[in-house]
């Protein structure tokens, strides 16, 4: 269903000036000299670069964290920096921001041929307050192709579809959870290759030790739902906190089963997200089902940051019930803030981050609710496209 003819779209002038709120905020203490943790990465990306186009291998010859496609923005923003003199942070900034506005436009587009109605409104007041953010993270790639996955399947342009989720997995690897709605439309071997993409590509940069290097750490990490319980927990009793890092992120020493509890947790929203996979397929449930198996990696994963609740919000801003559109915003609100306040030895500052997790576990809820309201709903509705 498209928009009719002449229809206002307000969207566009509320996310510019939404943008441009992001931009004073998250670099004017940097104009000033003085970086924030919110802009402290591109600097990491920039010294990664520079070494990859002096002739050096990622994860052969320095460590490097992150998945393959992620280097593509990094190598461009290299360049762009190397031509224009400006400092890396600027071009990376400008190009991940881009990547957000094209994200914008994808989730209305999907929203008007769903019949869902402009939905961008809904979009840009869910990622405003992770403007602060996220233009100095890689996330808004890999978002960008998963969404764009679901836009050209919608409109059956397979290959470009499978080559966005290809793409999307391979730039962060939470779009796995396009597997699922691919099987549940049929397209079997597209899941199956999906999958077997992911999991080759977990294997093959397990075994570069400049890889592992990036992602080795001892104990859980304390955003995360089980790493929340135990350091709030250890200091209201008055035992050690067992702070193990707190250079850009706080872990806390724990056993294996705080890692167990969060893959408990995680799977608990997953196996009840495929349980509408019984029902008749459609495109609504398919988007509400990816938003909800995005949670769920969210809170399996043993590391949770800040950035990575861009995740989900293209899904639930298109399919989202205003009580989960509202959690997830005020989760991501939550997280921004306490970022920004680094202060990993007081009790206030991670008994936020437990409430965070209450708030974002409460999201990931009514974000498996969504889907069963969606999939009953589009089930019965005669704006249901076909596969």
């Amino acid at each position: 269903m498209q928009a009719h003819a002449g229809q206002a779209r307000p969207w566009p002038f509320w996310f510019l000036i939404a943008s441009l709120a992001g931009l004073i905020i998250g670099f004017l203490p940097a104009a000033l000299g003085n970086p924030t943790v919110y802009t402290a990465d591109p600097q990491l990306y920039s010294e990664a670069m520079g070494r990859m186009f002096a002739g050096e291998i990622p994860y052969l010859d320095f460590d490097f964290e992150h998945v393959p496609v992620a280097i593509a923005p990094m190598s461009l923003a290299h360049i762009i920096a190397s031509i224009t003199g400006l400092p890396f942070g600027y071009p990376f900034m400008i190009i991940m921001l881009v990547m957000v506005f094209v994200t914008g436009i994808l989730v209305v587009r999907i929203g008007e041929d769903l019949g869902l109605g402009d939905v961008g409104l809904r979009w840009v007041v869910m990622v405003a307050p992770m403007l602060v953010i996220i233009p100095h993270r890689v996330d808004a790639l890999s978002v960008m192709l998963a969404v764009a996955a679901i836009f050209f399947a919608v409109r059956r342009k397979e290959v470009a579809s499978f080559g966005s989720a290809i793409g999307a997995v391979l730039a962060k690897g939470w779009p796995v959870v396009l597997a699922a709605v691919d099987w549940w439309r049929g397209k079997r071997q597209r899941a199956f290759g999906l999958v077997g993409v992911t999991v080759a590509m977990g294997v093959i940069l397990l075994a570069l030790p400049g890889f592992r290097a990036g992602r080795s750490f001892v104990g859980v990490h304390e955003e995360t739902v089980s790493g929340t319980i135990v350091i709030v927990w250890r200091l209201l009793v008055g035992t050690n906190p067992q702070i193990i890092d707190s250079a850009g992120a706080v872990y806390v020493g724990t056993g294996a089963w705080a890692l167990a509890l969060n893959l408990v947790v995680g799977c608990a929203i997953g196996f009840a997200a495929l349980t509408v996979l019984r029902r008749s397929f459609s495109w609504r449930g398919a988007v509400a089902v990816t938003g909800a198996l995005t949670y769920a990696v969210l809170l399996a994963s043993p590391l949770l940051s800040t950035q990575f609740l861009l995740w989900p919000i293209p899904f639930v801003a298109l399919t989202g019930s205003r009580q989960g559109r509202w959690l997830l915003t005020t989760a991501a609100v939550i997280s921004v803030a306490l970022t920004g306040i680094w202060f990993p030895g007081e009790l206030w500052w991670h008994t936020g981050w437990l409430i965070r997790n209450v708030v974002l576990v409460a999201a990931a809820i009514y974000g498996v609710r969504d889907a069963v309201a969606t999939t009953y709903e589009a089930s019965t509705s005669r704006r249901n496209l076909p596969v």
